[in-house]
């Protein structure tokens, strides 16, 4: 996806997000390769803006109080990994751009995908965004 680009990263975060090859909404299935402690994950609706990139909160987990829980290896569109607690629901994935944001304590990686009108998930590819403030 053009709109979402790509921003210098300080640190190297050593971690991977795909999606699965049969993915489909409403719930479409991402894998996330990494070991790091994993502090939010959340999908933001992508569109552009008539100044700049406008995200809009769709989904998000926290990690549970006190806790560092590794990243799910896979992580299901609704379903709540141990570890974590919703902040707030899953809204419907309609058609469009989005993206899923993992935040690490050295920074985030995020996954661009694209929702279909038929419903297909598909991910055009591995997304690098500033580190975590």
């Amino acid at each position: 996806l053009a709109i979402l680009g790509t921003f210098a990263c300080t640190s190297r975060i050593d971690a991977r997000l795909d999606i699965s090859t049969d993915a489909h909404t409403p719930q479409p299935t991402f894998r996330i390769t990494t070991t790091l402690a994993t502090r939010k994950i959340r999908v933001e609706r992508v569109e552009l803006g008539p100044d700049d990139i406008q995200r809009t909160p769709l989904w998000q987990l926290l990690a549970e109080p006190g806790t560092q829980p590794a990243a799910p290896r896979l992580l299901t569109y609704g379903q709540i990994p141990p570890g974590f607690f919703q902040a707030a629901p899953p809204a419907v994935l309609f058609p469009g751009e989005y993206a899923l944001v993992v935040d690490f304590a050295t920074g985030s990686r995020s996954l661009a995908f694209v929702v279909a009108s038929d419903g297909s998930v598909t991910a055009p590819g591995l997304q690098r965004i500033a580190p975590a403030r």
